[in-house]
């Protein structure tokens, strides 16, 4: 099998004819002018050419990218793991892609493909309720050997076992997380923010350290964190937790790894546009010193993003910039009438939201739109947050908007860096952040589209 890397999470696999992309976004700019592909891709995706398959993970724009996928072959058949409701195919019909076919695989089920070519989808892990919800990997079988498409999902216990059973030739594994946190956290200093940041950055690398010594694939690499921060927020990618370079991702995965299995588990350091051929068996590498040494050196990478950082990714505009907010709006009632919808949202699955969403709303003074969870009131403060704990938001008007009417995602909005957070206490409150789509108007009719739903660790 050859894999051709093409950018971030999108990889094209060539067996015996048989052409497969994964989680495709080749070179636009997504999350409304946020996030842009670094290093740039090799190809654009009118250059793909023919495809037999194309499989999508999950519908955030980073694998998922409708400018991209509507240059693709339509011939090709979409390749979605089996879950209600479908996220991605609601989303491909509403965008109007019509391909050959869209074929469901059960989790931990195997799909003929091609000649000696099987797929399998993997399940998120179910203990990480908003990537379980959402995401699946993918695993391809060949002659024997197999490949392992984690995106954005590392391997949990199921998950290794299963690997285990199988003579893994690669596994494509994530390094990194991108959420707001804790660029975006106006309630921690400059120096808590840089903590926080070395504090994620080093559990991302220990998981990744982790998913490489416990399946010891032949090779490996870090993927799904190629991009940055654009436009004139450009600046707070010191803070984020993307990966800078992945020469640190390796380095960390050596240090932690068994002497013994050095020589036999290397990384894999494909740029944009390289390819790979899976040998037909696993042999100790000669040089497997000089295939360490050269994954970890930096070439000069970190450097040279930081210049692009600085350079071209600040010139990006902001979709919502152009946006109108209709004369007259009453963000009060607006903020009310979400904030309901999302209360009965949590009341209805008795969710454990432990924290009241506080939305600043437009207008003179410092007003401030709360919904209680815990409680399940909502009020309007004017001058003052609510009483701890509490999750309190700021962001420009037209975005604003956007949110509270369901034109656009708030998890999609926090991975963005549109949002600017108050969090007292400093505690994460997964089931709050899960809520938090659901503060929008409510859907009307039996096919109105739920919210897309993202990740903030």
């Amino acid at each position: 099998m050859k894999v051709t890397y093409i950018a971030d999470s999108t990889f094209l696999f060539e067996h015996r004819g048989v052409r497969l992309l994964t989680d495709p976004w080749i070179g636009s700019t997504i999350y409304g002018g946020a996030w842009v592909q670094y290093p740039p891709p090799a190809l654009k995706a009118s250059e793909i050419g023919r495809l037999d398959y194309i499989f999508i993970s999950h519908i955030h724009e980073d694998h998922c990218d409708p400018a991209t996928i509507a240059e693709l072959d339509r011939g090709a058949t979409v390749l979605l793991m089996d879950r209600t409701p479908d996220f991605v195919e609601g989303f491909l019909r509403r965008h109007g892609f019509g391909f050959r076919s869209i074929r469901k695989i059960p989790t931990f089920t195997q799909l003929p493909i091609g000649d000696g070519l099987v797929a399998e989808t993997v399940e998120a892990d179910p203990e990480h309720r908003l990537n379980w919800m959402i995401d699946s990997a993918l695993l391809l079988h060949a002659d024997g050997r197999s490949i392992y498409f984690a995106n954005d999902n590392p391997p949990y216990p199921r998950c290794v076992s299963r690997l285990k059973e199988l003579d893994l030739a690669l596994a494509l594994l994530p390094a990194s997380g991108g959420s707001g946190y804790p660029a975006c956290f106006a309630s921690l200093s400059d120096a808590e923010q840089a903590a926080e940041r070395e504090r994620i950055v080093r559990m991302y690398f220990d998981i990744f350290a982790d998913a490489v010594a416990d399946t010891l694939p032949e090779r490996f690499m870090a993927c799904a964190g190629n991009h940055v921060l654009s436009g004139r927020h450009a600046g707070l990618n010191r803070m984020m937790t993307f990966l800078a370079s992945p020469a640190g991702a390796y380095r960390h995965v050596r240090d932690r790894l068994p002497e013994s299995a050095r020589a036999t588990t290397l990384p894999l350091d494909l740029e944009e546009g390289q390819s790979w051929d899976m040998p037909a068996k696993r042999e100790a590498r000669a040089d497997a010193a000089a295939v360490w040494a050269e994954a970890m050196d930096d070439r000069g990478r970190t450097e040279a993003r930081t210049a692009f950082i600085q350079g071209p990714a600040q010139a990006q505009p902001y979709a919502h910039d152009g946006i109108v907010v209709p004369p007259g709006t009453d963000w009060v009632a607006l903020f009310r009438t979400g904030a309901e919808a999302m209360l009965g949202r949590v009341s209805a699955a008795a969710s454990p939201v432990a924290s009241r969403s506080a939305i600043r709303l437009p207008g003179p003074g410092e007003r401030w739109g709360v919904a209680d969870a815990m409680s399940g009131e909502v009020t309007v403060l004017d001058g003052a947050k609510p009483a701890e704990p509490y999750l309190a938001i700021e962001t420009d008007a037209p975005l604003l908007w956007q949110l509270l009417t369901g034109k656009f995602s708030w998890n999609i909005a926090d991975a963005a860096a549109f949002l600017t957070y108050h969090r007292v206490p400093n505690v994460y409150d997964q089931h709050a952040v899960i809520a938090l789509n659901y503060l929008r108007q409510p859907p009307r009719g039996p096919a109105a589209p739920a919210p897309g739903l993202g990740i903030q660790p």
